[in-house]
């Protein structure tokens, strides 16, 4: 035989053990960067419905709220007044702050995604919320 033939047998006998590893590897960091990011998720999502809530009138921090909603609408939405809209400033404020469990060239990436997944979920929670109200009334 050949040596190349015989390097060829020796590499794909090796090539699925090395796969394989690979692919664990990247599954455990796939599972801790996930459920990490879920879990800041999932934060961020009762911080925003949270900040929503008590700048409301009447609440804690209502005055507060009453001085942001003096203010331009586009600088009040993101502040206080719509949970989708704050997604972009609390949901910016909260990943940098709260997240260092990657390189900062993955935060770079995963930011805009993160910020995505957050304004939808916070859109789904409002919905849910205002239908739990509704029922109740």
């Amino acid at each position: 035989m050949f040596p190349v033939a015989e390097g060829m047998v020796l590499w794909r006998e090796l090539l699925p053990t090395t796969v394989h590893s690979i692919f664990h590897a990247v599954s455990f960091m796939w599972r801790l960067v996930m459920g990490e990011l879920l879990k800041l998720l999932f934060f961020n999502v009762c911080a925003i419905i949270g900040v929503h809530f008590v700048t409301r009138e009447d609440q804690i921090l209502g005055k507060v709220g009453d001085q942001v909603r003096k203010l331009p609408k586009l600088a009040a939405k993101p502040l206080s007044e719509c949970p989708p809209c704050m997604s972009s400033i609390w949901g910016t404020l909260i990943f940098w702050t709260l997240w260092h469990e990657s390189s900062l060239r993955k935060r770079m990436f995963l930011w805009p995604l993160y910020l995505l997944a957050l304004c939808g979920q916070v859109r789904l929670t409002n919905l849910i919320l205002q239908a739990v109200k509704k029922e109740a009334e």
